[in-house]
């Protein structure tokens, strides 16, 4: 298993998805800058003519929401590339020529995208910190408050079990779009803000029976293709 997941890994080039989740940091964190100064400055200026709702949530959580829905639609990108692909273009007939098993050959492909998405989520997790704590220190109008905990832990886990759930849509209809779709779907529905809740991905609980559910459709699909009904 061990060198399934290896040579998964090689498949993907790490340096090309790192600066790529770099660069989407850099603009998470510059849009979040630009919200956070223009809810402060139109609340100043029209809540005492307007009465409205306060918007409660701190720059870090509207960055940890947009986080959330970049690296669930990256993942899309990447299950689209090792799974879907694949199967859609029939290159996964040469691994059947390795010693392995259908099953272990996609667990193995679930398993780096897994890790992949762990060092994406701790990477961009430790940028939002440091950059908006930074900047709360010069300018007030960004917000910045330390949560992170068990809670944020299993949250992050959650989210990419829930980043798998793109995959069994886009394998019934041998699609990488399909995919793409779905994850984009997906993103919509978990991402809504009502201004004092970043999204439902940050309730612990909400975001556990999402990740199960997408773990679930990961296990269905493998079940899937271990019985040949979506293999071509």
């Amino acid at each position: 298993m061990k060198k399934l997941i290896r040579y998964e890994l090689q498949k993907v080039s790490i340096k090309y998805h790192f600066i790529g989740v770099l660069i989407a940091n850099i603009f998470i964190l510059m849009l979040t800058i630009v919200t956070s100064l223009i809810i402060k400055v139109t609340s100043k200026s029209f809540g005492m003519l307007i009465p409205a709702p306060e918007f409660s949530l701190t720059s870090i959580d509207l960055a940890v929401m947009l986080v959330r829905a970049v690296l669930i639609i990256w993942e899309a990108v990447l299950l689209a590339q090792l799974v879907v692909d694949e199967y859609r273009t029939k290159t996964i007939t040469l691994l059947y020529t390795f010693p392995y098993n259908p099953g272990k050959i996609i667990v193995a492909k679930f398993f780096a995208i897994y890790m992949i998405m762990l060092l994406f989520y701790g990477i961009s997790y430790i940028f939002q910190n440091l950059f908006i704590k930074a900047i709360s220190i010069i300018n007030d109008n960004v917000s910045y408050s330390f949560n992170f905990g068990i809670n944020q832990i299993l949250i992050i886990i959650s989210c990419i079990g829930l980043g798998f759930m793109p995959v069994y849509f886009g394998m019934i209809k041998m699609s990488t779009i399909a995919t793409i779709v779905t994850a984009l779907i997906v993103v919509g529905i978990t991402s809504s803000s009502q201004g004092n809740v970043p999204g439902i991905l940050s309730i612990p609980v909400v975001a556990i029976v999402l990740g199960v559910i997408g773990i679930l459709t990961a296990v269905i699909t493998i079940n899937k293709v271990c019985k040949n009904d979506l293999l071509l």
